[in-house]
């Protein structure tokens, strides 16, 4: 393209910044560029990346425009030479027109967002991340869209950064804890399973929410590594704690999408496995609804060889929203956590009590196990008790707890029922 490449801009941002001299920068993204490549062929679209990159030098000048991804640009604005919004109009502007290679006529759009050095960002990688974050929020509001980072949050881009170090710092120093929530099985009336559930507490963000962290750990990769510390400690558990002692049948434990997309993630589980001498029926992997939407092929080949090694796995999230029929019955599920919203829906609307009826007695008919997730009260319970809920797990029972509260509990509780006199 003519351009510096990505690689540069680190440095280029170090030197500029420590100017202290104002400036801006404009980033842009190009709209379905996929879609030229593929209507007009790579050689025209390589044409039009070119024709972008000396339309923003033309702009900016020499030396002042970088390719930051494979169809996106950022050029520095000098604030003295020329305004934001001037910079901004003029890309807007030829964005209206055809762009011309040879005989072909290709009409472009591009998302564009700004910001300004110090006052948005005051460091590289501040500004760096803040790009990224423009051009997401860009592209969520559509094509075309033009965002400023003065008219938006960046509390959310710091957050982000905050608890991705937290990750990393917790991965590297051991920090990451299992908690366990028992589950209830309706028919021998006493807990007969668990669910793993990763935390985290960081010394300067507290707590952080699993639904913050693993979307971060999935988006830079260290999930792999956060799921294995999870199938360590779990299998760790395991091992020390006579389990099927106290009438803990297994353990579910969560795998992410990314995790289900490794070509290796079998054999990993089944070393694993092997390492800490556990047998696999002792094991349920969870799969989100989302993973199987996302990695259907690598999914179904790696449950096939699980399966085939003696462990069982569960649909978690059942109902969501993302569910297809499909995957009940063309992957092989045992069984079927129904998601805790679609569970309070039935309690406070009667046609979601119905879907949630209908459900019930579908999967029971596929003959699959069925898992309420969510119960939170005498009446949920006994409801779904009559229904034909298989296992029940919410705060009605317990909430997720460390180890030893979970064997306190399993002991106590398993314990009284099964010295309880027969009648």
């Amino acid at each position: 393209t003519g351009v510096f490449n990505r690689m540069i801009i680190p440095q280029y941002f170090k030197l500029r910044c420590s100017k202290r001299k104002p400036f801006a920068i404009i980033v842009l993204a190009m709209d379905d560029f996929k879609f030229i490549n593929k209507m007009f062929g790579t050689e025209i679209g390589d044409a039009m990346l070119y024709y972008v990159a000396q339309f923003l030098v033309s702009i900016s000048g020499e030396f002042r425009v970088f390719r930051w991804g494979s169809d996106q640009f950022c050029m520095i604005v000098e604030l003295d030479e020329m305004s934001l919004e001037d910079a901004t109009t003029k890309i807007c502007e030829r964005f209206r027109h055809p762009w011309i290679f040879e005989d072909v006529s290709v009409m472009m759009s591009t998302t564009v967002g700004c910001l300004r050095f110090p006052d948005d960002a005051y460091s590289v990688s501040d500004i760096m991340d803040i790009m990224d974050y423009l051009i997401m929020v860009a592209k969520s509001n559509g094509k075309g869209s033009v965002v400023h980072a003065c008219d938006i949050s960046l509390d959310a881009v710091r957050r982000e950064k905050a608890v991705e170090k937290a990750v990393k710092v917790a991965i590297d120093c051991d920090l990451f804890e299992v908690y366990y929530q028992p589950i209830y099985d309706t028919k021998r009336e006493q807990y007969v399973s668990a669910e793993a559930l990763v935390r985290l507490h960081d010394d300067l963000l507290g707590w952080i929410s699993p639904e913050e962290f693993i979307p971060i750990a999935e988006k830079n990769g260290s999930i792999l590594r956060l799921g294995t510390i999870v199938f360590r400690k779990v299998f760790q558990f395991m091992r020390d704690n006579s389990l099927q002692d106290l009438g803990i049948d297994y353990i579910e434990i969560n795998t992410s999408a990314v995790q289900c997309m490794q070509t290796g993630f079998a054999r990993q589980v089944i070393e694993l496995m092997s390492e800490y001498e556990i047998d696999p029926k002792s094991i349920v992997l969870e799969v989100t609804e989302t993973a199987a939407v996302g990695s259907m092929n690598l999914l179904s080949e790696n449950m096939q060889r699980l399966t085939k090694a003696g462990i069982h796995f569960a649909l978690d999230d059942y109902g969501s929203g993302y569910a297809s029929l499909g995957y009940v019955y063309e992957l092989p599920f045992k069984l079927i956590k129904l998601d805790k919203l679609m569970i309070w829906d039935a309690f406070a609307n009667q046609k979601a009590l119905i879907t949630l009826k209908h459900s019930i007695n579908m999967l029971s008919e596929l003959d699959k196990a069925i898992v309420a997730e969510g119960v939170e009260t005498e009446e949920q319970r006994a409801y779904l008790d009559q229904m034909g809920c298989d296992y029940l797990q919410g705060y009605y029972f317990s909430k997720a707890i460390k180890e030893s509260e979970f064997l306190s509990l399993v002991k106590h509780q398993n314990g009284k029922r099964q010295s309880a006199p027969t009648v």
